[in-house]
């Protein structure tokens, strides 16, 4: 190959690397943020409406990617229906009231292959999670990391016409939307890292750094100081 057709090749994979990148990865978002900067911009809808929160829900694919993965897809042939979320793969975004403002967003996956991709690129990202536990069926982690906690659960119990599937969500927002963090860990999966998070707001642990390892190895301790092989923290529990 000659210099011309070669540096024509290298521009067309340019050109099309360009093309291929998001114009929103969710992963870059800096929250909490206004929601005219997505909204405005992506086909969405209302989902619901709690007390300090609204909720908007959607599946476009300008919005799916996170760590420039694309995260777009569907068990089922509704891909062309923006508003038909069964089996299908979307983003949940929190709107706090009272400032309005992006106060946290949630990715559901449905379809095996993308929660795989999106295990596999908070791994890459993040390196090994605080808080880890792990069944034959379900697993949750937490990663805390620069101010930003992710929740991310994982289920392979579902089946979508007759088909097996492991679907997961992640959960990230900023530690100043410490409601909807509260929220979020006070029950399923996540409500031992609930008791860690006001064990470790405790004033005897101000002033140390104080993980969720060292929250395991008290309770570990103190169940034995009771003549128990292990406290109800140790079941299921992957060190890091």
């Amino acid at each position: 190959m000659t210099i011309y057709p070669r540096i024509l090749l290298l521009t067309l994979l340019t050109l099309l690397a360009a093309c291929q990148r998001p114009d929103l990865d969710l992963a870059e978002l800096s929250l909490p943020m206004a929601p005219s900067a997505i909204l405005d911009k992506h086909t969405h809808r209302l989902d619901y409406e709690l007390t300090d929160w609204v909720v908007y829900r959607s599946k476009d694919e300008g919005l799916l990617w996170f760590g420039g993965q694309s995260l777009s897809g569907s068990m089922l042939d509704n891909e062309d229906k923006p508003n038909a979320f069964l089996a299908s793969n979307y983003v949940r975004f929190y709107v706090d009231k009272s400032v309005q403002q992006i106060a946290a967003y949630e990715i559901h996956t449905e379809t095996a292959d993308k929660t795989a991709t999106l295990e596999s690129t908070l791994m890459e990202r993040l390196g090994p999670p605080d808080y880890f536990y792990r069944d034959a069926r379900f697993s949750s982690r937490v990663w805390e990391r620069q101010g930003r906690f992710y929740l991310f659960a994982t289920n392979n119990t579902g089946r979508i016409m007759g088909k097996p599937t492991l679907s997961s969500d992640l959960q990230v927002l900023p530690e100043s939307s410490a409601k909807l963090l509260a929220w979020f860990s006070s029950a399923g999966g996540f409500a031992y890292y609930g008791e860690y998070l006001a064990e470790r707001a405790k004033p005897a642990q101000r002033g140390r750094t104080y993980r969720y390892r060292d929250f395991v190895q008290q309770a570990e301790a103190e169940a034995q100081r009771w003549g128990r092989a292990h406290s109800i923290y140790f079941d299921r529990y992957v060190p890091s």
